[in-house]
């Protein structure tokens, strides 16, 4: 179900908003792992930078552990 939610803002905060992608790059290409089969190809590193990806926007991700841990945790 499509919902679309209508909130009064400050004249100054909708500027804001309706400005933002001239500001920051509001949707940012990301280069990572969308297949499963892919991820016992990926070196340490790779799966570290994939999982901190993940872990900035869930804290509780772990970015340590052995190759396969980190590989079953992606």
């Amino acid at each position: 179900e499509d919902r679309v939610i209508d909130i009064e803002i400050p004249f100054g905060c909708e500027k804001y908003i309706d400005n933002l992608h001239k500001q920051y790059l509001v949707d940012p290409v990301l280069l990572l792992i969308t297949d499963p089969s892919a991820c016992p190809l990926l070196s340490d590193v790779a799966l570290i930078c994939n999982l901190k990806d993940h872990a900035d926007i869930n804290p509780s991700i772990v970015l340590t552990g052995t190759h396969l841990e980190m590989i079953e945790r992606l």
